[in-house]
């Protein structure tokens, strides 16, 4: 399964380009590296606080991923959540279950493990492995061989099956690039010129 990521890609800005071709690539690249990074952030702290979330896990584990291309003056700034973004898939897309046409799941408990166990009972003692049958059965009531039970609710019941309804879309990220995109690329804008600026100090040919 591919990474979900939400990526803010900025190209050259005519303002900083010019500047940017006359600095060195090794002083171009941090200075683009850094502001993809402060920009990325922004996207990052407001996609945390959009998921709703018993224990704040996949919020905690979002996290900023730059790319960048020095003699392009190019950059990616990739927001992913790490060994949970399989979580932050399916707080963002939802989840409805595809096989079911978008209408959810039925979750079943242990009646299929204790039907195949009868059925290969009777498989044995048809072919005449009486024995054989005999100690499947044993195994099973003694707990050496194991089903699964049926399945616990929450409220002490047990049902052999549940329905599920699916997840649906939190959207975290898109909200986020939504509501913040403007604040991301001011924050970029202000970061690559105060780096811009220390640079010239040091390379004042740049200018």
């Amino acid at each position: 399964m591919a990474n979900l990521t939400v990526s803010l890609e900025v190209k050259g800005l005519a303002q900083m380009s010019e500047i940017l071709d006359r600095l060195p690539a090794e002083v171009a690249g941090p200075i683009l590296s850094d502001a993809l990074a402060a920009s990325g952030e922004v996207i990052r702290a407001q996609a945390a606080a959009n998921i709703h979330s018993k224990t704040g896990e996949t919020a905690a584990a979002l996290r900023v991923q730059v790319q960048v291309d020095p003699a392009k003056q190019t950059g990616t700034a990739a927001i992913d959540a790490g060994k949970l973004t399989f979580k932050l898939r399916w707080l963002e897309f939802g989840a409805v279950g595809k096989k079911s046409g978008g209408r959810g799941w039925i979750i079943k408990g242990g009646t299929t493990d204790a039907r195949e166990a009868r059925r290969a009972r009777r498989l044995l003692r048809s072919v005449g492995a009486v024995q054989s049958a005999r100690l499947l059965a044993q195994g099973i009531a003694s707990g050496r061989i194991t089903t699964r039970k049926n399945l616990k609710l929450p409220d002490g019941h047990f049902r052999r099956q549940v329905f599920h309804p699916g997840i649906r879309p939190q959207a975290p990220l898109t909200k986020a690039l939504i509501s913040s995109a403007q604040i991301a690329l001011d924050r970029f804008a202000s970061a690559a010129w105060r780096g811009i600026q220390n640079a010239v100090k040091r390379f004042p040919m740049a200018a």
